[in-house]
Order: structure tokens, then sequence, then C-alpha cells
């Protein structure tokens, strides 16, 4: 049935529907103007940073999430570490799932009647995540077998199809739109068996420097 991953995992304990509407609030919560991440872009970003043959802290790759300022502003700083600890806890849902699961559990994009799925921002999420260790990726692809390139070229190939740089046919996207969501997790499964064959990330969430939060006072006064 398609996208029976998705409605499993929301049936699933770790990813429950609290979990979901805690990470899209905080999210939501983040000044808009700056872009942050969706629900979709932060799954896929995260699966991308667990699966990237390189550590990346967790430092480095949330400023990322801000959006385009790469900086968030809170008002008060029991707010800041409460949406660091929203998304971090995301995150070692991912990883947990990476070593516990044979494949991914994406979080695809929906309308508001959660009658169509998109998968675009979740590839657009994990291909900005390779983009951080762009050396490492390309050892990886040189290193690889011919069905790991094959699937990170099916990838890219979504991501251009998603920034509108696909050269295929109108009917060639078409077809691929039909099956993305369902051999996405297939795709990443084949991928971290291979550059994190270990796929177990007990530590990686762990703060190695803690995140710099802005904070500024509330004002009281007429804007």
């Amino acid at each position: 049935m398609k996208f029976l991953g998705r409605y499993w995992w929301m049936c699933n304990m770790p990813r429950s529907k609290k979990r979901l509407w805690q990470l899209h609030k905080i999210l939501g919560d983040l000044p808009q103007k700056a872009f942050p991440m969706t629900v979709s872009e932060f799954d896929g970003f995260t699966t991308g940073i667990l699966v990237t043959p390189a550590d990346i802290a967790s430092f480095e790759w949330l400023p990322h999430v801000w959006g385009d300022a790469r900086e968030a502003r809170f008002p008060k700083q029991p707010i800041c570490k409460a949406t660091i600890d929203v998304l971090l806890g995301h995150f070692d849902v991912v990883a947990s799932e990476l070593l516990t699961l044979t494949e991914v559990q994406p979080i695809y994009g929906e309308n508001d009647t959660r009658e169509l799925f998109f998968w675009e921002p979740w590839v657009d999420g994990f291909m900005r995540a390779i983009s951080l260790r762009p050396i490492e990726w390309q050892a990886f692809f040189e290193s690889a077998d011919e069905d790991v390139k094959t699937t990170i070229a099916f990838l890219e190939s979504l991501h251009d199809i998603y920034t509108g740089k696909s050269q295929l046919p109108a009917s060639h996207i078409n077809e691929i739109d039909l099956v993305a969501c369902d051999v996405i997790p297939s795709c990443i499964a084949l991928i971290a068996r291979q550059s994190r064959p270990d796929r177990c990330f007990p530590h990686a969430a762990n703060l190695t420097k803690q995140p710099e939060c802005a904070v500024s006072e509330p004002s009281c006064g007429d804007p």
C-alpha cells in the first residue's frame, strides 16, 4: 500500500503524534522570514546528517535549521533550550530507526486534507545535509559500488526536479513523482549500509559544544 511506512510510524511510540506536534510547533515558532526548516525538511536533513560518512557535530548543523540567517533569537534561554531539546530528540529517534529498522520512515510533506504527500521537502533537507561534507561524499561515491552510485544519482535527480534544474522530459518526471515516496526509504537504507555500516549513532546527538543561542529581552514598550 502506498505510504504504508508513513502511517506505520504515526502509530509507533517514538514518533508519536505528540512528538510530531512538538516538532511542528517549535519549527513554526521560529522567525519565518528567515525560512527555517519545515518538519519534512528537518526529517530529511537529520537523516542526511546521520548517514554522512563523517561525523557532524550538532553545533555545526543546528544553525542550518534556523534558516537563511543561520541564527535564531529567542526571548528567553529556557525557550532556546526547549527548542534544541525537541530537535535533538527527533535526531535521536531517527538514529534509533537507523539502528533498529531496515528502512527509515520519512516524514513527507502533505496538503491540508492529508490526501496528497510531497517528497520534495524531505529530499531537499537530505541534500542540504549532504552539502555539509562534499569532500567526504565525493570520496564515498568514488569508492561505492554501482548500486549505491545509481541510488545517489537518483536522489540527485530528485533534487534537480525540485530545484527546476532537471533536464528530464515531463513524462519521465511524472513517472518518477509517482514512485518517489515509495522508493526513497530503500534508497536511503542502501546508502546507509555502506556510508555508515555501523548504523549505530548512540553519541552522535550529544553536544560536544553548546550551541550559541542569541537571547533577547522581551520588549514591553510600544513598537
